[in-house]
């Protein structure tokens, strides 16, 4: 008998299901960063010896009517029963009640909340709902992951718990990026990408840069969007690396949110193509930017004249070596 138990065991096989539930018309930078961290879960319990099933779910879609948001909900309690169930913010709280009588685990992808930003009456409501359970009840299979410390700091004082909150941050590969670095700079400037998300101030910008000699662009992942304006271009790339060479050889990229944003990607990726970024102390923005040694502005005439003297800061080494993803098994092992 003890024999017979000791070959069960031994040839038990660990399973487990990880799904990653999301939505969204484009890859923009934070899917890639959910994408990522959801496949390097994946990985790790694979190291583990665990039989993974992995799915990843998105709806391509843009949800903005009450009737929506209500079939979004619906859609992901339905959807959210794995082992493991990553979802974003706005799926958080059906994931939560569908696993609250369960031991499935929820990690909420959450990259920034900002109470100015034009939400819908509706959405509104579900995030101080959202606040609220995670403020009064222990739910400990639920985890709250993002990008930034100012964000860490940030939901832990929201909801009152330190331990809900963990931190991985967007984490790139470096060697790619360093390719396309080149000295042979063109006089334009990346005024970032084309989103309501922008300042208005920029397109003053714009406008003075023209008026300096400049050629300014924004990049867009709609195809639709491309366009030429009186004093700057909307330019959509067919390939990421055709978007990144003309990052590399622009004078510097500007990163003027409006927003509380959760990181930027783009101002991270203009930095790794060796291209200065100017831009806003703002939340995780302004993290990032303080990090890499950046330019921190706060009107359109400073960002003006460092442009015209052409100033350039040397950005620290140890920024770029601790957002490689040859640290991303150390910041997993944190999180896990």
């Amino acid at each position: 008998m003890v024999v017979k138990n000791s070959f069960k065991t031994l040839f038990k096989v660990k399973k487990i299901t990880i799904k990653y539930l999301s939505h969204g018309l484009h890859k923009t930078g934070g899917y890639r960063y959910e994408q990522y961290l959801f496949d390097e879960i994946c990985q790790h319990y694979q190291n583990e010896n665990f039989l993974v099933k992995a799915l990843s779910i998105r709806k391509e879609k843009f949800y903005k009517s009450f009737f929506q948001h209500l079939y979004l909900f619906f859609w992901a309690n339905l959807k959210s029963h794995a082992n493991i169930n990553i979802v974003v913010s706005r799926l958080a709280m059906p994931a939560i009640l569908r696993n609250l009588l369960t031991h499935r685990k929820v990690l909420i992808i959450w990259h920034n909340y900002d109470e100015n930003e034009a939400k819908s009456f509706a959405l509104k409501c579900y995030y101080q709902c959202f606040f609220w359970i995670l403020r009064n009840f222990h739910l400990k299979d639920v985890q709250i992951i993002t990008g930034a410390h100012f964000w860490v700091d940030f939901f832990n004082q929201k909801i009152n718990h330190k331990n809900k909150v963990s931190y991985f941050p967007n984490l790139f590969d470096n060697q790619f990026y360093k390719a396309f670095q080149t000295k042979q700079k063109h006089n334009q400037i990346h005024l970032g990408q084309w989103h309501p998300k922008n300042d208005p101030a920029i397109f003053q910008l714009a406008e003075k840069l023209h008026q300096n000699g400049f050629t300014c662009y924004f990049s867009s992942l709609d195809a639709s969007q491309a366009k030429q304006e009186q004093y700057f271009t909307i330019k959509h790339f067919e390939s990421f690396e055709s978007y990144l060479q003309c990052m590399a050889r622009s004078e510097y990229t500007i990163a003027f949110t409006q927003l509380n944003e959760g990181w930027n990607r783009l101002a991270h990726e203009s930095i790794l193509v060796d291209t200065n970024v100017i831009g806003y102390n703002k939340a995780g923005l302004g993290e990032l930017l303080q990090l890499s040694n950046s330019f921190l502005v706060n009107s359109i005439d400073e960002a003006l004249d460092i442009i015209i003297k052409k100033q350039h800061n040397q950005v620290p080494d140890d920024f770029i070596k601790s957002f490689d993803k040859g640290k991303s098994k150390m910041y997993l092992m944190n999180l896990i």
